[in-house]
C-alpha cells in the first residue's frame, strides 16, 4: 500500500470515529435514536425498588406499609443475609435483561450494570468477593456468554470489590428454571453447585450476582454450596426480582 493510500485509509477511520461520536447511538429497546444506551423513555419506564421492603430479601411493599420481614424470610427459606434487587421484573427492565441474556446485546451491560451497582449501594453491607452465579458448560457453550459473569464484572471494576468467577461452578445440567413450577425449581437445582477452592471463602462475606432473583432456589443452592465450602455470610443482588 503506497503512502497515499495510507494517509487516506487512516483518514477516513478517523472521519469514521468521529461520526460514530456525533452520531446518536439507537435505542436496542424501542429503536429511537438516543444520546447513552437506553433511550430516555424507556429509562424512564425502569422504576426502581423503593421503600418500604422486607429488610431481609428486598421485598417491596405497597406504600404505607411498616417494614417488617415477609413470610419467607421468616420461614429462613434462605440463606443469605441480605438481598437486593433494583427494580421489578417487568416491562422495559424484564425486556433489557432479556436482549442481552437471549439476543446477545452486550451494550446493555453498561445500564444494567450501573442498576446493579445502586441496588448493591442501597444494601448497605460490604462483601469481599463477587460471585457471578454459574451456567452449565453446556448452556455456556449453547449461549457463548454468561450474563451473570458480564455483570458481576462490571460491578467488581466499579466497586473494585475481586471477582472470582472460577470458584462457584454448576456440576451438572438442568432443565430451564421458566418452564418448571416453584416445587419443581427447588427439586431442579439441588446439589447443582459445587466450589473449586474452599480455601479461598474461609471466613468471606461474598455476594453472588445473578440478573434475575425469582422464587430463589437458585441463590439459595448457590448459597448453600459456598456456605458448606466455608464463606462466612452470602449476601445477594440481581438486576431483578419477579413477584
Amino acid at each position: 500500500m503506497g503512502y497515499l493510500q495510507r494517509i487516506a485509509q487512516l483518514v477516513g477511520t478517523a472521519l469514521n470515529w468521529a461520526l460514530d461520536l456525533l452520531s446518536p447511538w439507537v435505542c436496542p429497546l424501542c429503536g429511537s435514536p438516543t444520546d447513552d444506551v437506553l433511550c430516555e423513555d424507556c429509562r424512564g419506564e425502569i422504576v426502581p425498588i423503593l421503600h418500604p421492603l422486607c429488610p431481609c430479601c428486598g421485598l417491596p411493599y405497597p406504600r404505607g406499609v411498616p417494614e417488617h420481614l415477609c413470610r419467607a424470610c421468616k420461614d429462613k427459606e434462605y440463606l443469605f443475609l441480605r438481598h437486593r434487587s433494583f427494580g421489578i421484573y417487568e416491562g422495559k427492565l424484564r425486556d433489557a435483561i432479556q436482549r442481552l441474556k437471549y439476543c446477545g446485546e452486550r451494550s446493555l451491560v453498561q445500564p444494567l450494570g450501573e442498576m446493579l451497582l445502586s441496588a448493591y449501594r442501597l444494601m448497605d453491607a460490604e462483601a469481599d468477593l463477587v460471585i457471578p452465579v454459574p451456567m452449565s458448560k453446556g448452556r455456556l457453550l449453547e449461549r457463548g456468554f454468561n450474563q451473570s459473569l458480564l455483570l458481576a464484572h462490571y460491578l467488581s471494576r466499579k466497586t473494585g470489590m475481586p471477582l472470582r468467577g472460577d470458584l462457584l461452578v454448576k456440576v451438572r445440567e438442568t432443565p430451564p428454571q421458566a418452564s418448571l413450577t416453584a416445587s419443581q425449581r427447588r427439586e431442579n437445582l439441588k446439589g447443582a453447585f459445587s466450589v473449586r477452592d474452599p480455601g479461598a471463602l474461609k471466613g468471606k462475606r461474598v455476594l453472588p450476582v445473578d440478573d434475575v432473583f425469582t422464587t430463589g432456589p437458585t441463590i439459595r443452592e448457590a448459597s448453600k454450596a459456598l456456605l458448606q465450602a466455608g464463606a462466612g455470610e452470602v449476601l445477594e443482588v440481581t438486576v431483578a426480582r419477579s413477584l
